[in-house]
Formats: C-alpha cells, sequence, structure tokens
C-alpha cells in the first residue's frame, strides 16, 4: 500500500512540473547561479560594510572602490530592500533588474549613488508612503494617543510619550509638506518616509534621532521655521532596519 501511496504521488508532482528533470536541472541552475552571484560580489567590489543612518535609510560601502557600481553584492543589496520596503527578491532578479547599475526604484526602495567611495545609499521608497501618481494610496494615519506603541511601516517601533495631546495621529512627515517640498532633493526624500506625530495637517513632535536631519534637509525651504516651529517635543523611534536586515525574529 505504502508504495502505491508513493507512485501516485510521484505522479501528482510529476504532473505539476515539480518533480522533473527539468524541474529539477532548472532549480539546480537558479542554485548555483545564487551561489555564484554572493560568492563573486564578494568581497572584491562586495558591500559587506554597511551602517544606519538617522533619516532611516542604509548606506552600503564597497570594499573595493574599483567599479563598485557594477560590482552590487546582490546579497547585501537584497536584504537592504526586504529591510527597508519589506519585498522579498533573489539574487538573480536582482542581476536581471539592475545589469550592474545602480537600480531604479525597486520594491518600495529607491537608490542613490553616495559620497565619492562609489557608496550605495539605500532608502524608503516616498511614494510608498506619500501615494503614487497612478492613484495608490499612501499610508493612512494612525490614531496615537498617550503612551501607546505603534509598529510604523515595518521599518520602527514608535513610543508615544505620555504627556502629549489627544487626538495626535501617526503619519508620514511627507504628509504634512507640500508634495514638490517632499520630493525635491535626495535628503527630504529620505526625511519625508519618517514617522512623525501630528495634530491634524500640523507637525507635533519628530523621532528624538532624526531632528538634526529633518531641520539640515529642510533648510533652504522658505516655510521651513513656520513648518517646524509647532513642534513640541520627541518621541522614541526604534529602528528595525538591523534585526530586519539580518533576518531575526521582530518583536515588540
Amino acid at each position: 500500500y505504502e508504495r502505491v501511496r508513493v507512485r501516485a504521488l510521484l505522479a501528482a508532482l510529476e504532473q505539476q512540473d515539480l518533480l522533473t528533470v527539468d524541474a529539477l536541472h532548472r532549480l539546480a541552475l537558479e542554485q548555483r547561479f545564487d551561489a555564484d552571484m554572493i560568492r563573486f560580489s564578494g568581497p572584491v567590489g562586495g558591500y559587506s560594510q554597511q551602517f544606519e543612518r538617522s533619516d532611516g535609510s542604509y548606506a552600503l560601502r564597497p570594499e573595493s572602490m574599483i567599479e563598485a557600481v557594477a560590482d552590487v553584492h546582490f546579497e547585501e543589496l537584497r536584504r537592504a530592500i526586504s529591510a527597508l520596503g519589506g519585498t522579498s527578491f533573489s539574487a538573480r532578479e536582482l542581476f536581471l533588474e539592475t545589469r550592474g547599475k545602480v537600480p531604479k526604484p525597486l520594491g518600495g526602495v529607491g537608490f542613490a549613488e553616495y559620497g565619492v567611495d562609489g557608496a550605495i545609499l539605500a532608502f524608503r521608497e516616498p511614494a510608498a508612503l506619500l501615494g503614487r501618481a497612478d492613484g495608490t494610496p499612501g499610508f493612512t494615519p494612525v490614531p496615537a494617543p498617550p503612551g501607546s506603541k505603534h509598529l510604523y511601516d515595518r521599518r520602527f517601533i514608535v513610543s508615544v510619550p505620555e504627556l502629549v495631546w489627544e487626538g495626535l495621529h501617526l503619519r508620514p512627515l511627507g504628509q504634512l509638506m507640500p508634495r514638490d517640498i517632499a520630493t525635491s532633493t535626495l535628503a527630504r526624500q529620505r526625511i519625508s518616509t519618517l514617522p512623525c506625530l501630528a495634530k491634524g495637517d500640523t507637525p507635533y513632535a519628530l523621532p528624538k534621532q532624526a531632528v538634526d536631519a529633518v531641520t539640515q534637509a529642510l533648510t533652504g525651504w522658505k516655510l521651513c521655521d513656520a513648518f517646524l516651529s509647532p513642534i513640541k517635543c520627541t518621541f522614541e523611534a526604534r529602528s528595525l532596519l538591523a534585526e530586519r536586515f539580518a533576518g531575526d525574529v521582530i518583536r515588540y
């Protein structure tokens, strides 16, 4: 009887193209490709050094500055996309998507060349939270009563202070400023996806670790002082990017 059951299982798997010579051959090729991409993209030209910035972005720094952009470390790029945007790609998919260049926005994550040493900056794509031109809505404001805790965009654990006004909402900072300002520079694009406590459309509190980054990014905007003046306090926003980059289990 067991032999009959096994034969039926094998036949079903073969009908679904899951256990045929061709299917196993394809799987072996994909696994070898992924292994080669991880091995040959580092350490030479690999991005084995990363550091997280206060504005919630990642800087991936190459060990070798020779053709650094062309030798993107696909495994670390994959991890950065998963940490920032929550989208999973294989090394093979990233190779086909990037073709050795700094990729365009991918999986809700934007990229830019950073500094003079060939680093790549990975940051949360503003359109993912502010809404897209095709009508896709952005982040929906979340009621944030005093003392509450919230998981924001899978990237931060936000702790609302006990002594704050009632009626506050948790929302992206970029939703509170004109769209053309929120996306006008790379620095503003990065801060526009940070969490903010707001009273209606007016900012009330900023993440403690990002106050300087926000101030610097908005410098030069003629309404900067008026925009920041209503801010009463700061709040704790614990970043989860390091845990997500490493693939750890998140608990809060």
